[in-house]
């Protein structure tokens, strides 16, 4: 038997609340993800209180095979995702970081104060349209502050929604997820591959659902996805 729970929206606090109308007024390349739904992925811990870990899923995610190995894989840190492998994106979260601020005129004075550096920010970033968290941890080391305390200080910046803030906190020390776990289907024509992925991701604002003029691996994915047997139960299983 499935048990769905839904979940009344709590109200937001003053910085998602800020950070949401600066967006928004400034009209960023993503202000369309700038929603008081989007930050939730800071407060799983509040909406779940009596669960002790869960799995974050955006909704342009689509499930290709079972998650129970990836909810049952061991953890180290308080938040286990899939490592970023980008051309078009910095590789570590200090880049990250100045990429952003240089969309301020005066951020060359900013990052002194943020008293952060290369050294001080290294590690991987990650897209955190899928990820997991360990919710007791999350709940000690006080994860969803810290989140807040960072989208504060960036002041309305576009910063990918709840994206940025979390690499920031965590800065690499996650655990490492295995690739298929968070196929990201803007980058790469995965081809056969597509076949071991787990959860396809269509980052951007390109859904093949959405538009008929979408690159073609989009929609190669996109057929992928519609004959997997997880998401339309009753088809054959697809081959490896």
């Amino acid at each position: 038997t499935t048990k769905v729970s839904v979940h009344v929206l709590k109200q937001s606090s003053s910085a998602i609340t800020q950070s949401i109308q600066a967006v928004a007024l400034s009209r960023k390349r993503r202000a369309d993800l700038m929603t008081k739904e989007a930050y939730t992925g800071f407060h799983l811990d509040t909406y779940l209180p009596n669960v002790h870990r869960a799995i974050w899923l955006d909704t342009d995610a689509v499930v290709t095979g079972d998650l129970s190995p990836l909810y049952n894989s061991p953890m180290q840190y308080a938040l286990a995702a899939v490592p970023l492998n980008r051309t078009n994106l910095p590789s570590s979260t200090y880049h990250y970081l100045l990429k952003t601020l240089q969309q301020k005129e005066d951020w060359g004075e900013v990052l002194p104060k943020l008293r952060v550096s290369n050294l001080s920010l290294p590690g991987p970033i990650f897209n955190a349209g899928v990820f997991m968290v360990d919710l007791d941890r999350w709940r000690t080391q006080g994860v969803a502050k810290k989140c807040e305390t960072w989208l504060e200080q960036l002041s309305g910046l576009d910063t990918d929604t709840i994206q940025l803030p979390m690499n920031l906190v965590f800065h690499g020390l996650y655990d490492h997820l295995d690739w298929r776990w968070n196929v990201d289907l803007t980058q790469h024509t995965f081809g056969a591959r597509l076949r071991q992925a787990r959860v396809l991701h269509w980052v951007g604002r390109k859904k093949p659902w959405h538009q008929k003029k979408v690159a073609d691996h989009l929609y190669e994915a996109w057929d992928v996805s519609r004959n997997c047997p997880y998401v339309h139960p009753g088809l054959p299983s697809a081959p490896p």
